[in-house]
């Protein structure tokens, strides 16, 4: 199965749990993910975030026409971590250690939300778990020696890189 057309590669993947499930799921614990981080205080609500995320939406849409009617959101939380995670069906939660704490551009920020992104447009989390579910310590045979995670994390730069052209 193939969720998206990319411009700089092809790659097969291998995803059999299904999409409108996955995307139920994903929004369950991305609320509960929110509401958690509400009731600790480390929310943080960033209009630079938003905007940043509006402007690189129609980008998105190329590589995945649904992504259109997707309810993208992106959140923050009070965290040092140089971290960030994309979840299915067009959420983004990054950490403020990433762009607070190394003080980002506006097109290094867009970067990191590109790459986010590209998890959710390209099914990541969902190819992952059936992947390593399915298969195990085998997907390095499917994946030439590489983990899964090398493999989605280059994808998600790469295809981060084309959203921002």
């Amino acid at each position: 199965m193939q969720t998206t057309q990319l411009k700089s590669q092809t790659r097969q993947q291998f995803i059999l749990i299904p999409q409108q499930l996955w995307h139920s799921q994903a929004n369950r614990e991305y609320q509960h993910t929110l509401d958690r981080l509400k009731q600790r205080g480390v929310m943080v609500y960033d209009q630079r975030l938003s905007h940043v995320l509006n402007q690189l939406k129609p980008h998105t849409y190329q590589y995945r026409p649904e992504a259109s009617h997707w309810d993208w959101q992106i959140n923050a939380l009070i965290s040092s971590q140089l971290n960030a995670h994309g979840f299915a069906g067009g959420k983004v939660l990054l950490h403020t250690g990433i762009y607070w704490g190394l003080n980002l551009t506006e097109d290094e920020l867009a970067f990191v939300i590109a790459h986010e992104m590209a998890h959710a447009v390209r099914e990541h989390s969902r190819e992952r778990w059936t992947t390593e579910l399915l298969l195990g310590p085998l997907a390095r045979l499917k994946n030439n020696g590489h983990s899964t995670s090398w493999i989605i994390e280059r994808e998600a730069d790469l295809l981060g890189l084309e959203i921002l052209e």
